[in-house]
């Protein structure tokens, strides 16, 4: 065997599941591929192969018990050596190139092998043209067709089997004939194909009573030992019959002109759409065609739909934070079930939770023990018990009931978290608030109407939502309701105490809380104090006036003694007498001053702020905080800092407002004696952290709040793009804070849903493109503004395109753009005229959308009716309009422009169509501009 293979691993599930991807290039065969890596034989449970090659498929498979069971030609098979299973290949040819997904079910979950196959071939074979098959194309509803292939000079041949080709199913067999065994129709195909000839050499059968459900793809194949099959395949549509038809009739309008209508009865399938082409003037001058379209309604329910959705389980399980869920998956229709498998959906692959199995029971995967439980184990019915659920719970879960022969039947249900905190009623003076926290935002009603709500984002995820209201005279109980979602709501009341009640009098003093112990205490010790004072200060002044009594009689003394002259100088004396200091001055103006200071205190203020918000990056954001104030107290000046203590924002709340500095990034939006709200412009990574409001209020002092900011980045790109096809396209996104961003990743969601991953860079210089995507697609290394690049874009890439910026601590943030491709119309004009000289012209343009096709034919309307058109999807994306025109003279005489429009052009192609040629086609080989796209 001459091989050139090359292994890629994606390790999606460490210890319990993994795929795996061999893309191998091979001659002719034989081939062997190892299945269950690793896997001892005992643990496997089952091994299903889905070979798929030519556009079919067929399943190959193997149980313990069951042993083998390979329904795919000999080409195709499954040996087991040494007690491990292989996939053997041989005699493949080139057209036999495809994609084989091997599934290996183990009591520890499912692994998956990806088997990528290319034959090469040094010469081409001509086995397919020794089959000759015949049958009918097209065959009316409810009729029988019948088909037939044969091949001569052909020995060794074992079996004839016929196969039925049905788009995303496995190949059906119908039925089979050989020597050993003879004819044989296996169900449910038993009345509805029926034998006419069956020989090793020639074989044929009928179709009986073909409905819609019959039209499909059918292979005879020749088996033979040791080289394999030879196939032939015949592909039929149904189509509609008229039982009763009715003639036509004319009648006359009594205007010299005539009705004719003729009517038939179509049998159609429910849901039918699509037209029939009504013929006028069949054969004779002026024949021209309408197309009718029409389309029948759908049944509500068909028998058939119950096949397509087997399992039933149900969409959305909603689960509070710390509460137990239970996810439930039931299969509607009785299988041989082996294994049931339970897993969670990855952003990339699945994780394998539990199985359940006769053989094994019971299995709890590691990560998942102690937190997950089988509720209902069986091979019908099945359900898990999610216990102490919390946010990484949240998502999709899929269940897996592996059957054989069929394979995996596969049920989905999604786990919807959210959190709700009991609701917080309070009441001040005559407002009332109510507060609740969630995730996601809570809905916080009161029963006392108006209210406004406002909501603040908290730093976990969770988000406190608070309505405000003021109370009314007559209100003497009040309540609230707080609910996420669908989730039960949770309810708190109040009585509003008489204390409270007095507000709406105007006694504010009296609606305060009742502090009249505090008071109590205040005024005794302010009167233990003032009596202290008083004594000190009776003191003080009985020792001044002693003191000054005995400063008194001394001057008097000395006026009466007459003091003696110095002779050798004219000096003179000259006595300042001072009063003493008072020594009890200062203790007693202490005293007093303390008496005054607790005389006039109070409960101290509190400045009001909210805790934490969230930013968006690059827009402003509002900062706000208020503080509570007495009776006496005077706010002389604001302060707002920000984490690094530095002053942002300082000024005086008068009027007009003062302003003492002033960061040029910081706004003052609104200022009050008790409030505060300010602006900061445009918010980076570098304005998060904590912020202090601080009101410097007399004679209390400082009072301070804070607020915490964390910053969020936004997603931003380009929108929808238009490409022309065979041009390259970029596609752009950006992340406002690049410095978190530690891997972009782009995915590609094709129009049917299927998503798979393009390209990934990382911020460690990791750059890779996925293998199918290298060859024209490539991906910028940076982490702000990425742009993926399509070289010569195809039809095949329209999709969506999602950017993925995993960021620290934001999480995932994505955007997501769609890309559509045209293709530019190229028309070709060409016309005939015929002998009675009607003439014929036609006007064809393939493009991307489908172009439209108008005629502009200047002077006198010599037309024979409006245009024809038709539209023909030719399977690669694009779709070819031919408009049709009938002219009652040559075209020589006249001037016939076709106009064609389109999306992607600036101005419609306008072709003339030839007046020298007969019958001639003129391609257009210069466009006109295209539109910017």
């Amino acid at each position: 065997m001459e091989a050139k293979w090359r292994l890629f691993l994606v390790l999606l599930l460490p210890l319990t599941a993994c795929d795996v991807t061999i893309v191998k290039t091979i001659r002719r065969g034989p081939d062997v591929t190892e299945i269950c890596v690793n896997t001892p034989l005992s643990n496997i449970i089952m091994i299903v192969c889905k070979i798929g090659t030519s556009g079919t498929e067929c399943n190959l498979l193997y149980e313990p018990i069951e042993g083998f069971v390979q329904p795919c030609d000999s080409r195709f098979s499954l040996k087991m050596e040494n007690q491990t299973v292989f996939l053997h290949l041989m005699n493949l040819t080139a057209e036999d190139s495809g994609n084989h997904t091997c599934e290996c079910s183990n009591n520890e979950g499912t692994d998956i092998l990806h088997l990528n196959i290319t034959v090469e071939e040094k010469h081409v074979r001509a086995s397919m043209s020794q089959i000759t098959g015949y049958g009918n194309t097209t065959v009316d509803y409810g009729q029988d067709s019948k088909y037939g292939c044969a091949v001569a000079n052909l020995k060794d041949v074992q079996q004839v089997t016929w196969q039925r080709l049905v788009p995303d199913r496995p190949i059906e067999n119908l039925a089979t004939y050989s020597k050993r065994f003879g004819e044989h129709v296996n169900d449910p195909y038993r009345g509805k194909v029926i034998f006419t000839e069956a020989t090793l050499s020639s074989s044929s059968i009928t179709l009986a009573n073909v409905t819609w459900e019959d039209e499909s793809c059918y292979i005879c194949a020749f088996n033979r030992y040791p080289d394999g099959s030879m196939r032939k395949q015949i592909c039929f549509t149904v189509q509609a019959t008229n039982t009763h038809r009715q003639p036509i009739t004319t009648v006359s309008n009594g205007d010299k002109t005539f009705t004719s209508s003729s009517n038939l009865t179509l049998r159609l399938p429910a849901g039918w759409e699509g037209h029939v082409v009504c013929l006028l003037n069949s054969g004779a001058m002026g024949q021209r065609s309408e197309r009718i379209p029409f389309s029948l309604p759908a049944r509500e329910k068909q028998e058939e739909e119950g096949l397509s959705a087997l399992v039933e389980t149900q969409h959305t399980v909603m689960a509070a934070v710390g509460e137990e869920s239970c996810l439930q998956c039931q299969l509607m229709q009785s299988k041989n079930v082996l294994q049931v498998t339970w897993q969670k959906i990855l952003p990339v692959g699945e994780d394998n939770i539990a199985t359940y199995t006769r053989k094994f029971g019971q299995t709890v995967n590691a990560g998942f023990r102690g937190r997950v439980e089988f509720k209902t184990a069986g091979l019908q019915n099945c359900s898990i018990n999610i216990m102490n659920v919390t946010e990484q719970d949240e998502g999709c879960y899929r269940c897996l009931f592996n059957t054989i022969p069929e394979g995996a039947f596969i049920g989905r249900t999604c786990l919807k978290i959210y959190e709700l905190h009991e609701p917080f009623l309070h009441v001040v003076d005559s407002v009332v608030s109510c507060s609740a926290t969630g995730r996601p935002a809570p809905t916080v009603t009161l029963d006392v109407t108006p209210y406004n709500s406002t909501s603040v984002a908290n730093s976990n995820g969770t988000f406190t939502v608070t309505a405000t209201a003021r109370l009314h005279n007559n209100s003497r109980e009040v309540g609230c309701a707080a609910q996420v979602l669908t989730a039960p709501q949770k309810e708190a009341s109040m009585a509003i105490p008489e204390v409270q009640m007095l507000a709406f009098k105007g006694s504010e003093e009296d609606s305060r809380p009742d502090n009249s112990g505090v008071a109590l205490a205040l005024i005794i010790v302010s009167v233990v104090l003032f009596c202290v004072c008083v004594a000190v200060a009776i003191t003080a002044f009985l020792c001044i006036r002693k003191h000054l009594k005995s400063v008194s009689e001394k001057d008097s003394e000395m006026t009466k003694t007459p003091q003696k002259s110095t002779k050798d100088s004219d000096e003179k004396s000259c006595v300042l007498a001072t009063r003493p200091q008072c020594a009890m001055c200062g203790p007693a103006l202490l005293c007093v001053l303390l008496w005054i200071s607790l005389a006039v205190s109070r409960t101290q203020g509190q400045v009001v702020a909210p805790a934490s918000v969230t930013a968006e990056a690059g827009l402003p954001l509002l900062l706000g905080c208020s503080v509570t104030t007495e009776t006496g107290d005077t706010v002389r000046q604001v302060r707002w800092l920000d984490r690094h203590k530095k002053v942002l924002l300082a000024y005086e709340p008068s009027e007009p407002v003062r302003v003492s500095h002033q960061e040029p990034n910081v706004q003052l939006n609104a200022s009050h004696s008790n409030g505060s709200y300010i602006t900061i412009q445009r918010v980076g990574s570098e304005d998060e952290g904590c912020y202090s409001c601080i009101f410097d209020v007399f004679p209390r002092g400082s009072l301070e709040g804070a607020t915490c900011v964390s910053v969020t980045g936004k997603v931003s790109l380009q929108g929808n793009r238009t490409a022309l096809s065979g041009r390259p396209v970029t596609l752009s996104c950006a992340y406002s804070l690049p410095e978190k961003v530690h891997q972009v990743l782009w995915r590609k969601t094709a129009e049917q849903g299927d998503t798979s991953t393009v390209a990934s860079y990382t911020n460690r210089g990791h750059h890779n493109i996925e293998e199918r995507y290298r060859r024209r697609f490539s991906l910028s290394r940076t982490l702000d503004d990425t742009q993926l690049t399509i070289q010569a874009v195809s039809t095949q890439d329209e999709a969506c395109y999602t950017c993925e910026f995993h960021a620290y601590p934001d999480g995932t943030k994505s955007g997501s753009a769609c890309l559509s491709v045209y293709v530019l119309p190229n028309p070709e004009v060409s016309h005939v005229t015929s002998s009675s000289g009607v003439s014929e012209a036609n006007c064809t343009a393939r493009s991307r959308p489908p172009a439209e096709i108008t005629w502009d034919i200047p002077g006198e309307n010599r037309t024979l009716g409006p245009p024809v058109s038709s539209a023909y999807d030719q399977g690669d994306g694009t779709t070819v309009v031919t408009s049709t025109l009938l002219l009652q003279s040559a075209i020589k005489d006249l001037s016939v422009t076709c106009v064609v429009q389109h999306p992607g052009l600036e101005k419609p192609i306008r072709v003339s169509l030839p007046t020298d040629v007969g019958s001639a086609n003129v391609v257009l080989l210069s466009m006109c501009g295209v539109a910017a796209v």
